[in-house]
């Protein structure tokens, strides 16, 4: 067993040892009661922290540790192996000390293995055998988030986090029941996860309705998959502790992608497990409680080449937090030189870090200019424009401090605002070099080595040719607030 194994138990018995010593061993202890343990003299430390609950050996300044190491070194005598090993055996008294901390231990762990019945019995209710979600999914996500918190709490234990495998599970049929429900409510939650991204990719098409926003957004939260992660990254320390298994931990991505392609390594690992589970052939293994059907090399979301998967990840993730959207304004200007190839380089802090833009074409009385603004910041204004019209206030409603009921007609505001972000303008990757290509963007100053000014104007980016913006920037200067904001 991988916990054994990791304080230093062997499976060696008497019978293992040189005929000489297996002499002495007779002759200070009697093997005819209980088989004595044969332990790893190294792993002494290990044994000792263990039997503390403690997660690593020391430290030296831990009276405890120290006394209970010394105690077991001094209750010791070495021993060969025919195998020419070296191990240890400790004396009566101190191993009958032992055995009955090691079986208060167990009898603890066996409890903690029986309590995630519950968790995961409620969590597999919600998610059926073909991952629908089976409940309000915004109640589904609470209790598969529960489960998720019962599995973690186990594998976390101080005593258990670097040392229970899967085998340990395999002890009693309490945690052969867990093993079971743990691997099955994982196949699920993978595939609601891939059905979840689906459905948000058929949205951007209109082949999906959403019953409202807290729909769109609990569908979002189930594509990523956070239970079905933390569940993966639990059952992965596990695996890796496992004698039959391999040893390298599984390369399971930190984050979930907006295209599916993270639900595949999580995939691999369960199959894996399965295929470990399968091939020690135990009768009291019994794995008809978890179905065949794993999530394959899918990438989801693009059976049409119209959909937005990207985009509806990127909205959605900013209606999910609570923070109203981006923060802080795009200030300060610059000036930059059309390239040959008709690229020109954005000041990265002014994009903030996105490599993909939205870029509308404009003209005033100034001429034709470009208004940019990040992939990132983009989602961000739509989701805070409609979380506004959805609660009334704010900006969309185009009431500031104004406590009157909108009235009958539908401020244009929110319309005209929404529809330049989510409508016009183009999405433009920006090339290797970070720069912005402006071949397929006709706009006055567009020409190879002309002089652009790129301006940070609040929510978004204005770039201009430089006597435009100059003339622009005039004008403003004639302009006097105290008339719009001051005035009778």
């Amino acid at each position: 067993m991988s916990i054994w194994s990791s304080i230093g138990i062997t499976s060696y018995r008497p019978g293992d040892l040189v005929p000489d010593d297996l002499e002495g061993l007779a002759a200070w202890r009697d093997l005819g009661r209980t088989r004595p343990l044969l332990i790893r003299p190294d792993k002494i430390g290990e044994l000792a922290s263990f039997l503390l609950d403690r997660a690593e050996p020391g430290p030296m300044s831990d009276r405890r540790f120290v006394m209970l190491r010394q105690t077991l070194f001094a209750a010791a005598r070495a021993y060969r192996t025919t195998d020419g090993r070296e191990l240890v055996a400790l004396d009566d008294a101190t191993e009958s000390s032992v055995r009955r901390r090691l079986d208060e231990l167990a009898r603890d762990d066996g409890r903690a293995l029986l309590s995630l019945g519950m968790p995961l019995a409620l969590a597999e209710h919600a998610v059926g055998e073909d991952g629908a979600v089976t409940e309000d999914r915004a109640r589904a996500l609470e209790t598969w988030g529960r489960a998720a918190d019962a599995v973690e709490a186990l594998a976390s234990r101080p005593r258990l986090a670097r040392r229970l495998g899967l085998d340990d599970m395999l002890r009693g049929i309490d945690g052969t029941h867990a093993l079971v429900a743990i691997l099955e409510l994982y196949r699920r939650l993978l595939l609601a996860a891939g059905r979840a991204i689906d459905d948000l990719s058929a949205a951007t098409i209109g082949h999906h309705d959403f019953r409202d926003v807290d729909d769109a957004v609990a569908t979002w939260r189930i594509s990523q998959g956070d239970a079905a992660r933390r569940i993966g990254v639990a059952l992965d320390g596990l695996a890796s502790r496992t004698p039959g298994l391999d040893d390298a931990p599984a390369d399971l991505p930190a984050e979930a992608s907006y295209d599916g392609s993270w639900i595949l390594p999580f995939s691999r690992l369960g199959q894996r497990v399965m295929a470990w589970a399968l091939g020690l052939e135990r009768p009291t293994l019994d794995l008809a409680g978890v179905g065949a059907a794993w999530p394959g090399p899918a990438i989801y979301g693009y059976d049409d080449y119209e959909e937005e998967p990207r985009a509806a990840h990127a909205l959605l993730s900013e209606l999910a937090r609570d923070d109203g959207g981006p923060t802080g304004l795009l200030l300060g200007s610059g000036e930059a030189t059309v390239l040959d190839d008709l690229s020109v380089a954005v000041p990265g802090h002014l994009l903030e870090s996105d490599r993909r833009a939205y870029v509308t074409r404009r003209s005033d009385e100034f001429g034709s200019y470009l208004g940019c603004v990040g992939e990132s910041r983009r989602a961000g204004i739509l989701a805070r424009l409609i979380t506004d019209e959805q609660q009334l206030v704010g900006p969309a409603w185009n009431l500031p401090g104004d406590e009157a009921a909108p009235g009958d007609s539908f401020p244009a505001t929110f319309d005209e605002e929404f529809d330049r972000l989510s409508i016009e303008g183009d999405l433009i990757d920006l090339d290797e070099r970070g720069r912005l290509p402006l071949d397929e963007l006709a706009f006055d100053g567009r020409a190879p080595g002309a002089t652009l000014v790129i301006c940070g104007d609040g929510e978004e980016l204005r770039i201009a040719e430089r006597d435009q913006e100059t003339r622009r920037l005039a004008h403003a200067g004639d302009w006097d607030p105290t008339t719009t904001f001051f005035g009778d």
